[in-house]
């Protein structure tokens, strides 16, 4: 099955930043989800963290977009 799944550490309205994943079947909308950190260098540790988990699992990283 192609799935996607995208994550992304952006800035929050709230004091701290902001991981943002994205996952679902190519060709679909997909799911969201968003976790918040105190500060922008824990939410990196978290991004980090779910990268090498879904390199685990099969995921392939396509590269940064420009």
């Amino acid at each position: 099955m192609a799935r996607f799944y995208v994550a992304s550490v952006e800035p929050s309205l709230f004091p701290g930043a902001a991981l943002r994943r994205v996952w679902g079947r190519i060709g679909t909308q997909g799911r969201s989800r968003i976790d918040l950190f105190e500060d922008r260098s824990a939410a990196e540790q978290a991004l980090i963290a779910l990268k090498r988990q879904k390199l685990k699992r099969g995921y392939v990283d396509m590269g940064e977009a420009p």
